[in-house]
């Protein structure tokens, strides 16, 4: 059902399907962290930052030690972010990097909270790094293809990216 749900929201953006497939793998195990983090994604996509939150977090305590922890990291930095938690979801973001420097959705929160939290130039020093890693990093892929492209939290998400210098 996660699985299932995966490719509700990357190719079909389904976001209602994917939420379901998300909730019946929970209801068939509880315990599982992916399946917890997933939805968080879904939640945020679904402007429900609150309950996102907390769906990342029970991912994180579900498995403390998983190889996929920065994974699981960064979907707390997107709840944080969309629930306008700046300082957090740039501390989040920061933990995930730390456990997989590569990352780069870690990297354009990371960029995106420290715009969002008016810390420019530090901002545009990570959009940089961001950049560098990505070098076809866009605000308009962002704009296009984000699951969560018509939730409330999207524009402010593109002008963030915008203002770190991100290319259009």
């Amino acid at each position: 059902m996660s699985a299932l749900g995966l490719a509700k929201v990357n190719f079909d953006y389904d976001l209602q399907g994917a939420e379901r497939c998300y909730l019946d793998a929970l209801a068939s195990d509880p315990q599982e962290p992916y399946a917890w983090a997933m939805l968080s994604g879904v939640q945020v996509y679904l402007d429900k930052c609150e309950e996102a939150r907390r769906s990342a977090m029970r991912a994180v305590e579900l498995s403390p030690l998983d190889p996929s922890m920065y994974l699981f990291k960064t979907y707390v930095a997107l709840s944080e972010l969309s629930c306008g938690q700046y300082d957090d979801a740039m501390d989040s973001a920061k933990a995930a990097l730390r456990l997989n420097g590569q990352h780069l959705s870690a990297h354009r929160l990371l960029v995106m909270a420290l715009s969002l939290a008016g810390r420019g130039a530090e901002a545009r020093v990570a959009a940089a790094r961001y950049c560098a890693l990505d070098p076809d990093a866009r605000v308009s892929y962002l704009e296009r293809r984000y699951p969560g492209r018509d939730s409330s939290t999207a524009p402010r998400f593109a002008q963030a990216l915008r203002a770190a210098g991100v290319p259009e």
